[in-house]
């Protein structure tokens, strides 16, 4: 540079182009939103899973409580009686378990679609800004392209 002249000043173009690549974010990468979407639904899954297990463990108690007071207040004659009512007990809490179980899948297919469509959405648009990206180069070079021919035209 030549004493007594100034630095070249980079245009209000350039700066607003470049501050607005700077704050683009890699698509490649998982965001945390992703991540903590995901765990919140396994989070909320647990809890569900928790609170019917609970629901379930009480309410054998209490039916175990009931059927031990029986017990003790039956004689031998009623031994029968109340072997078909822990037989009708123990079907009954297979029954449970098959519900719960059943239950616990539709919730894990569910979550399972949510993700997915989650993940297909944030591609799409990952997709969509790559494209855009792609477009915005394209334009930025021919603008330099358009800037340097009109600089030689105007110099000659």
């Amino acid at each position: 540079m030549a004493p007594g002249k100034d630095p070249p000043r980079q245009s209000e173009r350039e700066k607003t182009e470049g501050s607005r690549y700077a704050g683009r974010v890699k698509t490649d990468e998982p965001r945390d939103s992703d991540l903590d979407f995901e765990h919140q639904a396994d989070l909320n899954r647990d809890a569900e899973r928790v609170e019917t297990d609970k629901a379930k463990l009480q309410s054998r108690s209490d039916s175990d409580a009931s059927r031990d007071l029986g017990r003790a207040d039956m004689g031998r004659s009623r031994a029968e009686r109340q072997a078909a009512r822990d037989e009708r007990l123990r079907v009954e809490r297979e029954i449970t378990d098959e519900a719960i179980k059943a239950e616990r899948l539709r919730a894990d297919a569910a979550t399972e679609r949510e993700r997915s469509d989650y993940q297909a959405s944030a591609k799409s648009s990952a997709e969509s800004l790559s494209q855009e990206q792609e477009r915005h180069q394209k334009t930025k070079a021919a603008l330099t392209t358009r800037e340097e021919f009109l600089a030689i035209v105007s110099h000659d």
